[in-house]
């Protein structure tokens, strides 16, 4: 992962020119809708030029508090992003100095990466392929592309399958 990159790149250079480094790295990702740093002091480095408003608290989202909770690389369940203009699912990582939590890096994904992705694929006249997060919501399934506020849960699906969730 890209975060990964960022977090290195924290460790060794540390933040001054954070953000020409996030904006020349995303600019070979056209799926990332942006790459950032916040810090424990709520202070974002954001490579797409987004700077959160003064009573925005980049700790409280759910990115940073899933990082910070499980202590390494996170994927979280798709949501709308702080600007309310796309959906998207957010990597991140915890960054960490002698043990001592520095900040954490981001990276968000367009969704709609994802549907491309869905739609490319072919699987033969009796396979098919869902789009699931860990909260069993589900944003695509044959011949349906789902992003609302309102999401579908596994349960809901008139499919006969067994679910098999990763670890």
């Amino acid at each position: 992962y890209a975060v990964e990159d960022i977090d290195s790149y924290i460790q060794t250079f540390g933040t001054e020119d954070l953000l020409p480094y996030l904006i020349s790295k995303q600019s070979h990702h056209v799926h990332v809708a942006s790459m950032y740093y916040g810090t424990v002091d709520n202070v974002m480095v954001n490579s797409s030029g987004f700077v959160p408003p003064p009573e925005f608290d980049l700790r409280t989202r759910i990115w940073y508090q899933m990082a910070v909770e499980h202590e390494h690389t996170i994927i979280t369940p798709i949501f709308l992003n702080a600007s309310k203009d796309f959906y998207i699912t957010t990597i991140a990582k915890p960054v960490y100095d002698e043990g001592v939590l520095l900040g954490v890096a981001a990276i968000d994904i367009y969704i709609e990466t994802i549907e491309n992705y869905i739609n490319s694929k072919s699987l033969g006249d009796t396979g098919f392929l869902l789009f699931i997060d860990q909260n069993q919501h589900v944003f695509a399934y044959p011949n349906s592309w789902q992003v609302t506020d309102e999401f579908l849960h596994v349960d809901d699906l008139d499919f006969n399958f067994e679910f098999y969730a990763p670890d």
